[in-house]
């Protein structure tokens, strides 16, 4: 039962983390702060989408050599002794 609930649970946070990109990319939203307070919602240019996904097609192709990188070292903090 925990077994299901958690795939359930993963499956729905996908969604949302999914659907919650997707208007990331596809919406630019201003909210100025002069005297009106007005919002300006505009779409993106489309040219940013080419360079989406030439950034998305890289990191696919580089997958195997990303994968050997140790993230421990990568992320490593400095200890102070």
């Amino acid at each position: 039962m925990k077994k299901i609930l958690g795939n359930i649970a993963l499956i729905l946070g996908t969604i949302l983390i999914s659907f919650t990109f997707i208007l990331t990319i596809i919406y630019n939203t201003l909210i100025s702060t002069d005297w009106y307070e007005r919002v300006y919602i505009s779409r993106i240019p489309s040219a940013l989408y080419c360079i989406y996904l030439i950034v998305l097609l890289i990191l696919i192709t580089n997958y195997p050599i990303l994968k050997k990188i140790n993230t421990k070292i990568v992320f490593e903090v400095q200890q102070k002794s």
